[in-house]
């Protein structure tokens, strides 16, 4: 039997332990709902066909970006067998900004990077990894995309914006 010392150290590092969890969940949700928010703005913006300040919507693409590589992080500590294919996925994810539209929808959308990997493009687009996998890749595109419509002012970078982030919304939902 415990002491009543020992006990309360005992429930003292539980409580600790489960308030730290919860936290971290929190953040999570927090970061979640931030994408969220951001991704919606830069599509309200994007389908009004009038960006407010294009080089902040571009930062946001580079925020979203940066919440996915997090969230891929953090489910490759929790799932090791993710953690080769979404290292892959984050430690691209700069060079992907760098890339044109066709590039990235050529190694990334359709899974070439994987592929020539050694990954194979699962069909269940909707599961963990998919998702997240989508998380870094649909605000990278869009960053392009925004890029694009600064240099050139063509509304139809805008309806690829509204696209790519309107599919990773959808891709959100199905996230643990």
């Amino acid at each position: 039997m415990l002491s009543t010392n020992k006990a309360k150290s005992v429930f003292s590092l539980v409580t600790t332990g489960l308030f730290l969890l919860g936290y971290l969940t929190t953040v999570s949700a927090a970061d979640l709902t931030e994408y969220k928010r951001l991704a919606e703005d830069t599509i309200k913006q994007a389908q009004n066909g009038h960006i407010e300040d294009i080089d902040h919507l571009i930062a946001q693409q580079e925020k979203l970006v940066q919440i996915g590589v997090a969230a891929c992080d953090d489910y490759a500590k929790k799932n090791p067998k993710a953690k080769s294919i979404l290292g892959l996925v984050t430690s691209n994810a700069d060079t992907m900004k760098q890339l044109t539209l066709s590039e990235i929808e050529e190694k990334w959308h359709s899974g070439g990077e994987l592929k020539k990997n050694g990954y194979e493009v699962k069909e269940d687009h909707f599961g963990q990894v998919g998702n997240l996998i989508d998380a870094v890749i649909h605000p990278a595109t869009t960053y392009i995309a925004l890029n694009k419509y600064k240099n050139d002012g063509d509304k139809a970078h805008l309806d690829q914006v509204v696209a790519e982030l309107s599919e990773v919304l959808v891709h959100l939902q199905y996230l643990e």
